[in-house]
């Protein structure tokens, strides 16, 4: 799921459920053992985090605004050099 596809915006918590359209959420970071993150080497990672709708249970994941912009700059790097 794109991180925009839940009705928050690109980076955002969502505010609308995708599978019943319920406007109450949960929000919480993923986690096993110590966390779920998008890593790049050894230092870099990025929390990924999560809202549960609390009408279906349907988990949507997404990074915040500053995880974002740290794997867009990621992407760049690895694309376009340094």
């Amino acid at each position: 799921m794109m991180a925009n596809e839940g009705g928050g915006g690109t980076g955002m918590k969502p505010t609308k459920c995708l599978q019943c359209q319920g406007a109450e959420f949960y929000h919480s970071h993923l986690a096993a053992h110590t966390g779920v993150f998008v890593r790049r080497g050894t230092f870099g990672e990025v929390p990924i985090l999560c809202s549960i709708c609390l009408n279906c249970g349907n988990v949507h994941t997404y990074l915040d605004k500053g995880g974002l912009m740290t794997v867009r700059a990621w992407h760049a790097e690895d694309t376009h050099g340094k």
